[in-house]
């Protein structure tokens, strides 16, 4: 399903994802993106560096300049506010949407969490990209 791509009023493009309740897939970038590639590109560092549970810890004293600046990339990231749009121009109703840049490819990979997995929804706009290549994570019941 094609969804438009947006950073409060910016549009960052359009991404083609899967059904499912956590998914990802390449977005095909709009030359908007370029307002946010490097907040997103400092994320994604900080991403790494600090994996999912570090990202979100209480920060407890002495804390390290860099915990400090990977931090701020972090917060920078949300701020952004992300969200999918569908073809009548509503917002989909997501947990969270969440920008990464693959750092061997340059690519820009959109991870999206539903709580409930839309089915038909598209963007306000199309694209014939050569390869969009997107890929559903599994879903763990517990």
């Amino acid at each position: 399903m094609l969804f438009s791509v947006r950073a409060n009023t910016v549009s960052l493009g359009v991404v083609d994802l899967p059904a499912g309740l956590l998914v990802a897939g390449q977005l095909e970038p709009s030359p908007q993106y370029a307002t946010v590639a490097e907040v997103v590109r400092q994320a994604t560092d900080a991403f790494l560096h600090l994996g999912l549970f570090d990202a979100v810890a209480p920060l407890l004293p002495p804390i390290p300049a860099d915990t400090r600046r990977l931090r701020r990339a972090l917060t920078r990231a949300a701020r952004l506010q992300i969200a999918l749009i569908g073809v009548n121009g509503e917002q989909v109703s997501a947990n969270f949407v969440n920008l990464l840049e693959a750092p061997a490819d340059q690519r820009v990979i959109v991870l999206a969490s539903f709580a409930i997995a839309p089915t038909s929804v598209g963007a306000s706009r199309s694209v014939t990209p050569t390869s969009l290549g997107s890929v559903a994570l599994p879903h763990n019941d517990r």
